[in-house]
């Protein structure tokens, strides 16, 4: 039996001279050993783990509780070293954090929060000095309380935390983006638009021909830009349907072999069965893009680039990258390399706007961020795989989908002579954009009506003497939609082609109450040709 500390006053029997005292001493004696067993029974009840050590670190008594804790794997605890039954049966030592260890050191009460090797847990750990009841040995009373249900609450509450700050602060900056970009593609398609006229009013040959074209491929670059902010700032999917992932990819080869030349070699592999999932074909194309030049950057002297397509089972649920994975099946798009690799540090900003490594002039640190955008608006996960000089394997996630993918749908030309309207009423509030597109029509022999709000363009179309055929509006109008606009003005002619156009992403106009779908769209910034075209589908729009 463990001689516990002894009370104040307690008297250790013993023989005296007298019937009183002999009476008094046994008295003492039962009262101690009474006190004993109770505490011995309150040791015994505890429902965590308490142990008595010496100083030593030598187990003198295990409660059941420390018993189970050890799963019966050591029935017999006394006599053994704490260290080697909950941390490594053949260490020398406590380890540093150990606090019966820190308590002989101190010669005080010591509580810490350990996370033992050999059981499964995260313990409060306190280790406190009492006097064994005999000789005044000292003994230490170890008591754990097993904490991992709240360090995990812990740990989800500072993830939600994180998760919640990344999405208020991507929030903010994809608002910012759209509506910068929506200005600057107001810009952009005057400067691109006027180039290109220019450009067809000069004769082949012409030395300011190719001052132009230097002109165009920079408004080209920054159209390039103002897409990537506007995906930044997209908050859903669009318009998705049911596509084969591994078929979206090939059909992207023929693109990434013109962008990724020698000597990046690439390699891609699709299965033959089909991999569904449900998404967006441009911005999965997108997402491809995006990892595939990534790739090529980090393999400046040349090197493998590597696509794989397959399935992927996730038995238990995962995440990274603010992005949060459920068990069960999935699509895996895989972008590899044999690159310079990333580091730990740099991997943590992977996905963050404006985060780039590439020198100056060479990234704007939004590529990735868009690929992290659309895969979240998904329902995917990112899983990134890289060290210093072994490259980076960057795999998407998708939810698989069991239905059958569609069939791609087929752009059907037509021959402009097919529909040629004469007369068409242009309201858009950028002067510059509406000049341009007028300019675009009267060159290639319509007759343009020009109307700066939709309550201009009522009244131009009530004062014209000829029938309007084409609405070419924006989208967005200070005193109404395009929408609005074009369903009144067919009240008054009800052949009216609609053709709307914008700078801005579906899921913005959605926000406004705008559905463009089933309704020809032109995309600001446009060429000549590319309003041509959009006129010509126009011709099947009612």
């Amino acid at each position: 039996m463990i001689r516990w500390p002894a009370s104040p006053g307690a008297v250790e029997g013993g023989a005296g001279e007298g019937r009183k005292r002999r009476q008094g001493a046994a008295m003492a004696q039962e009262k101690e050993r009474a006190r004993s067993i109770r505490w011995e029974r309150v040791f015994e009840a505890l429902d965590y783990p308490a142990m008595l050590l010496d100083e030593d670190h030598t187990i003198i008594a295990a409660n059941p509780a420390t018993r189970r804790l050890l799963n019966d794997s050591d029935p017999s605890p006394e006599g053994k070293k704490c260290y080697h039954l909950f941390h490594a049966p053949d260490s020398r030592g406590p380890p540093a954090g150990c606090p019966h260890r820190r308590l002989l050191e101190s010669g005080s009460t010591q509580t810490v929060v350990m996370e033992m090797e050999t059981v499964r847990g995260i313990f409060l750990v306190s280790s406190t000095p009492i006097e064994d009841g005999g000789g005044g040995r000292r003994i230490y009373l170890h008591l754990a309380t097993d904490i991992s249900q709240l360090k995990k609450e812990e740990a989800e509450r500072r993830r939600l935390e994180q998760q919640l700050f990344h999405t208020e602060k991507m929030d903010a900056i994809g608002r910012m983006a759209s509506g910068i970009a929506h200005d600057f593609n107001n810009l952009l398609s005057a400067i691109l638009g006027f180039v290109d006229l220019a450009s067809l009013e000069l004769p082949p040959g012409h030395r300011a021909r190719s001052s132009l074209d230097e002109v165009r491929s920079a408004g080209r670059r920054a159209a390039e830009l103002t897409r990537q902010l506007l995906a930044l700032g997209r908050r859903d999917a669009g318009e998705t349907e049911v596509l084969d992932l591994g078929q979206e990819v090939a059909r992207s080869e023929a693109l990434l072999r013109r962008v990724i030349t020698e000597p990046v070699a690439i390699d891609l592999a699709v299965p033959r069965d089909p991999v569904p999932i449900r998404g967006n074909a441009t911005q999965l194309q997108q997402v491809l893009l995006n990892l595939a030049l990534n790739a090529r950057d980090a393999m400046p002297k040349g090197g493998r680039l590597a696509i794989r397509v397959g399935e992927v089972e996730l038995h238990q649920a995962e995440e990274a990258f603010y992005l949060r994975l459920a068990p069960g099946p999935y699509a895996a798009l895989e972008v590899g390399d044999n690159g310079k690799g990333m580091d730990e540090q740099i991997r943590a900003h992977l996905f963050e706007p404006f985060f780039t490594t590439k020198p100056r002039n060479r990234g704007t640190g939004l590529g990735l961020a868009t690929v992290h955008n659309i895969v979240k608006h998904h329902g995917g996960g990112i899983q990134v795989d890289s060290a210093p000089g072994r490259g980076t394997s960057i795999k998407i996630l998708f939810p698989r989908c069991f239905e059958t993918p569609a069939r791609p749908a087929v752009l059907v030309e037509r021959e402009r002579a097919g529909f040629s309207p004469q007369v068409v009423l242009v309201v858009e509030d950028d002067d510059s954009v509406r000049r341009l597109a007028c300019h675009m029509l009267r060159a290639n022999g319509f007759s343009p009506v020009e109307a700066r709000t939709a309550g201009e363009a009522i009244a131009c179309a009530g004062a014209s003497q000829e029938p309007i055929h084409l609405l070419l509006a924006d989208v967005i109008l200070p005193d109404r939609d395009g929408m609005t606009l074009a369903e009144e003005l067919k009240t008054r002619f009800p052949a009216l082609r609609v053709l709307l156009m914008s700078g801005y992403t579906d899921d913005v106009m959605a926000r406004h109450g705008i559905d463009r779908r089933g309704i020809a769209f032109l995309r600001k910034p446009f060429s000549v040709t590319d309003l041509l075209e959009a006129v010509q589908r126009a011709s099947g729009s009612s």
